[in-house]
């Protein structure tokens, strides 16, 4: 920092190069400020000649050291299987991921524990770093509290004793009962005996006096910018997740990170457009009614270049939801994540193709993607001229003379999937906008 002082009518330039933050990155301030006119001595000018060099020459370190600062990567393990796919994908990814949360228990709202299949041998072997995750539902308030805390103790004692040191809570409180959240974490660092506990955080908590409180219970927060709250935003929006992270840096010096989707979901929507169920890995809603959302790639990555071009001070990185598996069919490919954690150039090669349905005079319409990593949905077709019967399939609807994508929707590489079917007087060319 420069500043200007007036002492008997002479103007003296002092500058402090540098100063370490809370996280240990170097931040550098340049300022410089004069009410009056001033007259520099050579010696003087030379000083602040220099020390303005330094400056210049400082800020580009200074970036990079705080781009370091959020360059943690981790990964979610969500699935409550453990498949000989999943196992493969463990083994293939090892070099991608920091941190790997596995979930290991889901306690019900009656304090029942369901554990997963989690293979803790075969992570420990594979040198992989794990925090476990406890899932927990329905609402927590004090009549619960004590009873619910001695079965997640009961848990962590389950857990192979190298893994104990680290917990990670992932609960949707009520915002309105984020003070008995609050007091419920508290207690939890009273009476279990572990070195650093993480706790997931929704958007909706950061406008909420309580969250503070949340906040400081914790010694790292996830925050979680996916969600299936709407199905015209999909499973993710880059908009709102940058106002999100904005907010949350805004709220809290804790350390953060962000947890990014890498997966789609099928999603039946009841009366006035309300999302009445979701299915993500599993198939129990595979069947008629229901539609599907996706994250984009490229809004994803997007939003993580927003991000890294002016990162928060509390901000350390971004954990991915979920680890994509050989059998997990609406998680992205894994080459497509690994893609966009590498941040390599995002290259899908999404076309329009026709084929003749078995129907004499009918022509099916096909979305493809030759390219080697997941795409978006075109989101129109246009249905060339003469071709009056025609509908959409799937993620398509008519409207007029063009099939318009309903929702958003993805195709992963090296495949195609149904748009649409049309009756034409006549051959014309079809074609994404």
């Amino acid at each position: 920092m420069f500043f200007f002082e007036k002492k008997n009518q002479k103007t003296f330039i002092h500058g402090v190069r540098r100063r370490r933050l809370r996280d240990s990155a170097p931040k550098v301030f340049c300022f410089f400020f004069s009410k009056k006119k001033f007259f520099l001595s050579s010696f003087t000018l030379i000083r602040f000649l220099k020390t303005a060099i330094w400056c210049l020459l400082a800020l580009p370190l200074a970036r990079s050291a705080r781009l370091g600062a959020v360059s943690q990567t981790d990964v979610y393990v969500w699935q409550r299987h453990w498949s000989p796919a999943l196992a493969l994908a463990v083994g293939a990814d090892a070099g991608l991921f920091q941190n790997w949360h596995v979930l290991a228990a889901e306690i019900s709202p009656d304090n029942l524990a369901f554990r997963t299949q989690a293979n803790w041998a075969y992570l420990s072997a594979g040198g992989h770093v794990v925090v476990p995750v406890i899932r927990i539902d329905g609402r927590i308030d004090a009549t619960r509290s004590l009873a619910l805390i001695a079965v997640i103790r009961r848990e962590v004692a389950a857990l192979p004793e190298g893994m104990r040191g680290r917990l990670e809570i992932d609960h949707d409180s009520a915002t309105a009962r984020l003070a008995d959240y609050a007091g419920f974490l508290r207690l939890l660092r009273q009476t279990l005996p572990v070195e650093k506990l993480s706790v997931t955080a929704l958007p909706t908590w950061l406008h909420a006096a309580s969250f503070s409180a949340v906040a400081d219970a914790a010694d790292l927060l996830i925050l979680q910018v996916h969600a299936i709250d709407d199905p015209r935003l999909g499973v993710f929006d880059k908009i709102r997740a940058a106002t999100w992270v904005t907010l949350m840096a805004r709220r809290t010096t804790r350390p953060f990170l962000v947890s990014l989707p890498a997966y789609g979901a099928r999603v039946v929507v009841g009366s006035g457009g309300r999302v009445v169920a979701v299915s993500g890995e599993m198939p129990a809603l595979d069947g008629p009614g229901g539609r599907e959302v996706a994250a984009s790639p490229q809004d994803v990555a997007d939003f993580i270049d927003g991000v890294q071009r002016d990162p928060p001070e509390a901000l350390r990185g971004f954990v991915w939801f979920r680890l994509p598996t050989g059998d997990d069919r609406r998680a992205w490919s894994d080459a497509t994540l690994r893609a966009v954690v590498r941040r390599e150039v995002l290259h899908p090669r999404v076309k329009i193709v026709t084929r003749p349905g078995r129907l004499p005079g009918l022509t099916l319409l096909f979305v493809t993607n030759d390219g080697d990593i997941d795409a978006n949905l075109p989101q129109s077709v246009q249905l060339p001229a003469g071709c009056e019967r025609a509908d959409g399939v799937g993620a398509y609807r008519r409207d007029g003379a063009v099939l318009l994508r309903d929702a958003s929707g993805g195709i992963g590489p090296h495949s195609a999937t149904i748009a649409g079917w049309m009756r034409c007087t006549k051959d014309d060319e079809t074609h994404a906008p």
